[in-house]
């Protein structure tokens, strides 16, 4: 499993990393908790993108 940081999400995507949480938020976004921090599968992240895209 391939996890990812909020700030390596909003790295790739070239958004503020308070908008990867928004979205996480708003359940736009899988991601897990670890600890007190997300990480989000890169597979979860590709899924968010191309359904973005439609």
């Amino acid at each position: 499993m391939d996890l990812l940081t909020v700030r390596e999400v909003a790295e790739m995507l070239k958004v503020d990393e308070e908008t990867v949480r928004r979205w996480i938020r708003q359940k736009k976004l899988k991601a897990h908790l670890v600890g007190a921090r997300y990480r989000i599968e890169r597979r979860e992240l590709e899924s968010f993108i191309s359904h973005q895209n439609k």
